[in-house]
C-alpha cells in the first residue's frame, strides 16, 4: 500500500524540515499500540452448538489471532528512534542529502562505475545494527514483522512547501537471506522486495545477470539512496554461516558495506545456534570481535519460550481457549496449562498450533465442559499431541535437553514433510532449507547454552538492552 504524504511539523529541531521525517505518522502510546496490532477470535456464546462446516471458520481465523508480545511496544519505538536518526542527514531539501544522494546514485553501463563507493564520512557509524536471536517458533520474526507493519511502508512525495519534491519513499524493507547463502541470491530477494512494494522490475532486470560481486554491491547502494530506505529488517541470518567455496557467498561484512556504511540500520535474526557460531573465526577459538562489534553495535534482543508462570502465557492461552466457552471444565485448570506448556515448552508457534488443534477436535466430538468427564480433556489432548506433533514432539524433548541445534535440524525437517504433504502450517518455522549442521568439532568448541553469546558480548564491551 502507498500512502500518500501528510507532513506534521517536527517538535525536534534536528528533524525540522525534513520531509522524510515529517511525514511519518507515530503512534505515541502503548494502548493505541497494542490496540492496534491485538487480533482477537470473537465467538458466539452458542459456539458449542454449530455445526463442524461453520466452525471452521472460526477457527480458520484462530490462526491469526495475535497477543501483542510484551517486547513489541520497546521494538517499535527503537525502529522509529533509528529511522528518524538514520534520516537525519538525508533530507533531500538539504546539502547533506543531495550529497548523499549524489554519491550513491550512479549511470553509465560500465561496471566500473558501480565499483563500492569510498565511504563518506559525514555517515560513518551513525548507522547501528541490532541483533535479535531466538530458537524457531518463538515469534521473533512475527513480531517483528507485525511491529514493522505498523510504520507506512511506502510515501509517496509529490511536493514539499510549495517545492516539487518526486520520489516514493521506502521506510523500511525485511529480507531473507537466502538458503544458498549467495551475494546474487541476497540481492535478488532485495530486488524482489523493492518490486513488490513499489511495482518495479528490478529482480526481472538483473536475475540473468552474471556480474561481479562489486556491481550487486553498487546497485543495492544505489537503490537505498534513489527510495531513501530507512530501515533494513534481515532475516534468517544463520545461513550467512554456510560455508561456499566460491567467492560469492554473502558475509557479515558484505552486509556492513551495504547498508550500515551509507547511514541505513539494520535488525538482524538469528537462531541461538548460528549467533553462536558469529563467534568462531574460522575454526579458531576466540571470537571474531570485529564481527561480534558489527552485530551488536546498538541493541540485542533475546526472545525465549513464554514462561508458564507468566501473565503473557495465561492470556495467551484465553486467546485460543476461551474461558466462557470452557467455563467450569478442567481446561481453565492450572494444571492443564501446565501440561499444555510441558508438551510444547512454551514455544508460541507450537502452543498456538496445539491449543487449536485441540479445540477444533474438542468441538468435532461436542465434548462441552457439561458432559466432559474428568481426564476426558487430557486424554483428548494427548491423542492429538500424539497425532499431529509425532515429529515435533522429538525436537521439543531435545530442546529439554539443552540441545538446540538438533531442535533447528528436527524442526526444519518436521516443516519440510509438512510441506511436502501439501498442509504446511503457517505457524511452522519460515526457513524453506534446513540450516546446515555445525560438525562434531565445532559443537564440543561451542559447547554452551544459548546465553553465553550474550554473556560473550558484553565481556567484549558491548551493552545488552533489557528493556
Amino acid at each position: 500500500m502507498i500512502h500518500q504524504a501528510i507532513y506534521t511539523e517536527s517538535k525536534i529541531n534536528i528533524y525540522r524540515n525534513n520531509p522524510l521525517i515529517e511525514c511519518l505518522p507515530v503512534i505515541e502510546n502503548e494502548a493505541d499500540f497494542n490496540e492496534a496490532i491485538y487480533t482477537k477470535t470473537e465467538f458466539p456464546s452458542d459456539f458449542w452448538s454449530y455445526d463442524s462446516f461453520l466452525a471452521m471458520d472460526f477457527f480458520s481465523e484462530l490462526e491469526v489471532a495475535y497477543l501483542p508480545h510484551p517486547s513489541a511496544w520497546t521494538l517499535y519505538r527503537h525502529f522509529i528512534q533509528q529511522i528518524k536518526s538514520g534520516y537525519r542527514s538525508k533530507s533531500p531539501t538539504h546539502k547533506s542529502g543531495q550529497k548523499f544522494i549524489n554519491t550513491y546514485i550512479t549511470h553509465g553501463d560500465s561496471v566500473l562505475e558501480y565499483a563500492i563507493p569510498k565511504r563518506n564520512k559525514a555517515l560513518a557509524g551513525k548507522a547501528k545494527c541490532s541483533f535479535a536471536m531466538g530458537i524457531s517458533g518463538v515469534g521473533k520474526s512475527e513480531v517483528i514483522n507485525t511491529v514493522l507493519n505498523c510504520i507506512p511502508q511506502v510515501i509517496r512525495h509529490r511536493e514539499y512547501k510549495s517545492v516539487p519534491l518526486i520520489m516514493d519513499q521506502l521506510v523500511w524493507i525485511s529480507i531473507d537471506v537466502s538458503a544458498s547463502n549467495s551475494l546474487k541470491g541476497l540481492a535478488l530477494n532485495f530486488f524482489y522486495a523493492l518490486d513488490e512494494k513499489l511495482g518495479t522490475s528490478y529482480a526481472s532486470e538483473h536475475r540473468s545477470l552474471r556480474s561481479p560481486v562489486d556491481f550487486y554491491i553498487g546497485t543495492i547502494r544505489e537503490l537505498c539512496a534513489k527510495h531513501m530506505i530507512g530501515f533494513v529488517h534481515i532475516d534468517e541470518c544463520q545461513h550467512l554461516l554456510k560455508s561456499i567455496k566460491s567467492g560469492e557467498s554473502a558475509t557479515l561484512e558484505h552486509l556492513e558495506s551495504l547498508f550500515n556504511r551509507i547511514g541505513i540500520p539494520m535488525l538482524m535474526t538469528s537462531t541461538p545456534e548460528g549467533a553462536k557460531l558469529f563467534f568462531s573465526d574460522n575454526g579458531a577459538a576466540s571470537p571474531k570481535v570485529q564481527n561480534v562489534r558489527r552485530l551488536m553495535s546498538e541493541r540485542v534482543y533475546g526472545f525465549k519460550p513464554i514462561q508458564v508462570d507468566s501473565q503473557f502465557y495465561s492470556a495467551f492461552f484465553e486467546l485460543f481457549l476461551p474461558a466462557e466457552l470452557f467455563n467450569g471444565s478442567e481446561v481453565l485448570t492450572q494444571e492443564f496449562k501446565n501440561y499444555v506448556h510441558y508438551l510444547t515448552f512454551g514455544i508460541h508457534a507450537i502452543t498456538a498450533r496445539l491449543l487449536r488443534l485441540f479445540f477444533e477436535a474438542a468441538h468435532k466430538l461436542r465434548l462441552t465442559p457439561d458432559v466432559a468427564k474428568e481426564g476426558e480433556y487430557i486424554s483428548l489432548l494427548d491423542k492429538v499431541y500424539s497425532q499431529h506433533f509425532e515429529a515435533i514432539s522429538a525436537a521439543i524433548n531435545n530442546l529439554r535437553q539443552n540441545e538446540a541445534q538438533e531442535y533447528e535440524y528436527l524442526v526444519q525437517k518436521e516443516s519440510r514433510s509438512v510441506s511436502e504433504q501439501g498442509r504446511l502450517s503457517r505457524t511452522m518455522h519460515s526457513s524453506r532449507k534446513a540450516a546446515k549442521m555445525a560438525s562434531k568439532q565445532s559443537q564440543i568448541r561451542l559447547n554452551g547454552n544459548t546465553g553465553d553469546v550474550c554473556r560473550d558480548a558484553l565481556k567484549l564491551g558491548f551493552k545488552k538492552d533489557h528493556n
